[in-house]
């Protein structure tokens, strides 16, 4: 089989009446929609340090928690093998998303909150903090 061959066609030039027509029941319709509920985001007492990234996300969380514990801070993360908070293991489990957040601010005495952030997370989900 070999690659089909596609013949250019030249488009018509759009008609100014009917693109400007056509903007406007698109505005008129968004103007009129119903305003969705308002979306909450966690915002934290402590300072929260977001790894994201192709490789080495763990590793870097890894790094940043254990400076921080020899710092003398408090310190709780989430990565894609659980949930841990001053070195000990609180959850096993993919917590690299929103689900890690959720598990890790409201740790109590926590001075330091490392969050491994996976892209898909943040596409699908978003992280829902607020800086």
């Amino acid at each position: 089989m070999g690659l089909a061959r596609w013949r250019s066609v030249a488009l018509p030039d759009p008609d100014e009446a009917v693109r400007e027509e056509a903007l406007g029941t698109a505005f008129t319709a968004v103007v009129q929609a119903e305003q969705g509920a308002h979306y909450t985001m966690m915002k934290p007492k402590i300072p929260v340090a977001s790894v994201t990234g192709t490789n080495g996300r763990m590793t870097t969380t890894r790094l940043l928690e254990h400076v921080a514990m020899t710092a003398g801070l408090v310190t709780a993360w989430s990565a894609t093998d659980g949930v841990v908070a001053q070195g000990v293991m609180v959850e096993p489990g993919d917590y690299s998303g929103t689900a890690g957040v959720r598990k890790v601010l409201p740790t109590s005495r926590v001075q330091l909150a490392i969050l491994e952030t996976a892209r898909g997370g943040l596409l699908l989900n978003t992280i829902g903090i607020w800086m």
